[in-house]
């Protein structure tokens, strides 16, 4: 569907105190998705979808990207029976979504280019990506194989190799078991290839392969769990050499629908989640290149969790503990409530008394470093609570707020609270 949302963003401390003067945001963004879809045939259709993001007032956006600028999000033709019934083969710019979003989910998160790449890169609402991709559809068996562009580098006629570009490969096969319960499995095998510039002696990959179930085990118990590793080639933080990957991740989700009589009218949910996301020691020591050296901390991929959350703005999702628990209700008609807690702890302790972890911008400049201290792992805790209203069948009130309180990982001089309200209204038409 087409999609306006009109938010009025307000951030303070995201710096968490590391800057001369407190980092605050007070913008007013909008946000506008036109889709349009047409059946050639019975077996054919094309879908097209426009995005325009922008802060109001501000005519670039802190970019080069002019504010009025219409990007092409979604466009790709859909060949339904193609060659023989089971197929579908999609061409062109599309959403890649897996799962619960813990690898691949809709679009590249925190992406550094576009109209919001140093104002709220968090928040955009980017999600196609230039792909092919085939469907086997054996009911209950989906098996998903698709090829995709992130980065064409030099694009052209050039006298340069194509050692450039960034690509990304993954087969995922779902099975649907058809049960009472919903039990649903599926595998999938990830591949990101990233090419290097002249004189490099090998590409950069990360071979992603992974499994995830989810069932309701009891009457309004949901389950999800899911495993990954990664394994390939890091060149990029080794320089000319390479060394080899070896890292993890977990998620167990759980979704409770409380059943008490007297509570049933607000229809209350309680969602735990712990993720795990291995991390390395003391990546310096991989430049040295040596066999025995291997680098274990989990590349984030392009996954779509945490969106809208403090700390996803502020941190990659990688070297991680992370524990959530949710309590959402029907507070009166129409009107949803949802409180929520997040406490993060690092899987390995940092080797440097400093720390970038994400590309987050102050002033259009990407923010200095943090100090840390490199004996802890508390990161910190998130608090957070959302408010959405149904205006009416097509229209959305929300109000989400939250705050941050770093932990003992960071020095003194980075443990101011960051702080966020994001008020807007959302309109599916």
């Amino acid at each position: 569907p087409t999609l306006f949302r009109s938010a009025w963003v307000v951030r303070d401390g995201f710096d968490l105190g590391v800057g001369a003067s407190d980092a605050k945001q007070n913008d007013v963004m909008s946000f506008l998705r036109l889709r349009v879809d047409a059946d050639l045939t019975d077996n054919v259709s094309v879908v097209v979808r426009l995005l325009n993001e922008r802060t109001w007032g501000d005519v670039d956006n802190g970019t080069t990207t002019d504010n009025t600028d219409i990007n092409v999000d979604l466009a790709y033709v859909e060949m339904r029976e193609m060659l023989y019934s089971p197929l579908t083969v999609t061409i062109g710019r599309q959403v890649l979504s897996y799962g619960n979003g813990l690898i691949l989910g809709d679009g590249p998160n925190n992406e550094t280019t576009g109209p919001l790449s140093t104002v709220s890169p968090d928040l955009s609402k980017v999600s196609g990506i230039d792909a092919i991709k085939a469907v086997l559809d054996y009911d209950p068996l989906t098996v998903d194989i698709f090829a995709a562009v992130i980065d064409d580098g030099n694009a052209g006629m050039r006298t340069q190799d194509k050692t450039d570009d960034t690509n990304l490969y993954g087969i995922n096969v779902n099975y649907a078991f058809n049960d009472e319960k919903g039990t649903v499995a599926e595998a999938y095998f990830f591949s990101k290839v990233i090419g290097l510039s002249a004189g490099e002696s090998d590409y950069d990959t990360v071979q992603t392969p992974g499994f995830r179930v989810s069932s309701n085990v009891l009457d309004g118990l949901m389950l999800s769990g899911e495993l990954a590793w990664q394994f390939g080639r890091n060149t990029v933080l080794a320089g000319t050499d390479s060394i080899e990957r070896n890292a993890m991740a977990a998620q167990l989700i759980a979704n409770y629908m409380i059943p008490f009589e007297k509570t049933k009218k607000y229809n209350p949910m309680v969602t735990t989640a712990y993720t795990y996301l291995s991390g390395d020691s003391n990546p310096s020591d991989s430049a040295a290149g040596e066999d025995s050296i291997k680098y274990s901390a989990w590349d984030p991929m392009y996954e779509s969790q945490g969106c809208g959350k403090i700390y996803n703005a502020l941190f990659d999702l990688t070297n991680a503990h992370i524990y959530s628990v949710a309590l959402s209700a029907e507070v009166m008609q129409d009107v949803m409530a949802k409180l929520s807690w997040t406490g993060l702890w690092l899987d390995k302790k940092l080797p440097l008394a400093t720390w970038q972890p994400l590309n987050m911008y102050i002033d259009g400049v990407r923010t200095t470093t943090y100090a840390v201290n490199t004996d802890k792992k508390a990161l910190g805790n998130e608090f957070d609570l959302d408010l959405t209203y149904d205006y009416t069948e097509d229209v959305v009130l929300s109000l989400s707020t939250g705050i941050y309180l770093p932990g003992s990982v960071f020095a003194d001089a980075n443990e101011d609270a960051a702080t966020q309200a994001i008020l807007s209204v959302l309109v599916n038409f």
